[in-house]
């Protein structure tokens, strides 16, 4: 399913700005997704370039998320998905994330789950 799904550009786009969500069950789905096609080796690359495509969103998204969210499970997979992308992209995804407002809300969600 990944894979049919990823070969969508549009459909990639719009998956990551399902990020914006403001319901809980909504951006727990989408992230489990990301992490799902970020982890497939055949499907990864394309997800790293919508997210590049679309890292000041991205970043925004995940700021919002970080600092706002009390659901563990939602900050961990967040984590995750990003740890993947600073992986994958280290020019692009993780310079746009190096960031004062991305170290605080990091801060806020590690003081969420610990």
């Amino acid at each position: 399913a990944c894979e049919a799904i990823s070969k969508l550009s549009d459909l990639r786009s719009v998956i990551l700005a399902l990020l914006s969500a403001s319901d809980t069950r909504t951006l727990l789905e989408t992230v489990r997704l990301l992490r799902t096609c970020l982890a497939d080796q055949k499907s990864s690359n394309l997800w790293v370039e919508t997210a590049e495509e679309n890292v000041k969103d991205l970043h925004e998204n995940s700021i919002f998320i970080l600092s706002c969210s009390t659901n563990g499970k939602l900050l961990s997979s967040l984590s995750e998905v990003l740890d993947q992308l600073f992986k994958l992209s280290p020019e692009k995804v993780l310079e746009k994330f190096s960031t004062k407002e991305f170290v605080a809300s990091l801060l806020e969600a590690l003081g969420q789950l610990y």
